[in-house]
């Protein structure tokens, strides 16, 4: 990702985490995983403390938990920013990425899944991918799965046929795709 996308993205990540409760370690942790993923190590110290600058400058501003018309600002500008800069199936990425940000802790609130509905909106990602998405990343329970486009490898299908499946002799378990 370029330094422009990566910058919004640590912008994006803090405006999440401030809503409500604000920053957890477990969030800190996913961020600064995320970006070890995405960067040579050295940079990763760079982009980390530029996610704390921000973290704390939203701490700073929240005056209430809930997500001001400032922010709402903020994140439409991000999203677009980052819409002009990445390809359908990076903008699919980034949105994973958020809803994994707020599984971390599991803190699906209504204000951080607002920033995450605004993301998908203007990425144009449509409701049904939205949805597998969601599905993929929150359920737990592989039993509760029901959608069409998750795939379950393993030696017994857990969603009862209500999402794809091959069978597998899989030892550990099983494989969702």
């Amino acid at each position: 990702m370029s330094e422009e996308v990566l910058k919004a993205l640590m912008q994006l990540f803090a405006i999440i985490i401030k809503q409500d409760e604000g920053l957890t370690k477990g969030e800190r942790a996913y961020v600064q995983n995320f970006l070890k993923q995405q960067l040579a190590s050295e940079d990763v110290v760079e982009y980390l403390s530029l996610f704390d600058q921000f973290a704390g400058e939203m701490d700073k501003k929240a005056e209430s938990k809930r997500t001001s018309v400032l922010d709402s600002v903020r994140i439409l500008g991000i999203c677009k920013k980052i819409n002009k800069k990445l390809t359908q199936e990076q903008k699919v990425i980034v949105l994973v990425r958020l809803f994994e940000l707020v599984n971390q802790d599991r803190k699906f609130t209504t204000n951080r899944m607002a920033i995450i509905d605004t993301a998908a909106d203007v990425f144009n990602i449509s409701k049904d991918e939205y949805k597998s998405i969601e599905s993929f990343i929150v359920k737990d329970d592989l039993s509760t799965l029901d959608d069409p486009q998750i795939l379950i490898v393993g030696q017994d299908d857990p969603s009862e046929g209500r999402s794809k499946f091959i069978h597998s002799e899989l030892d550990n378990g099983n494989l969702v795709i």
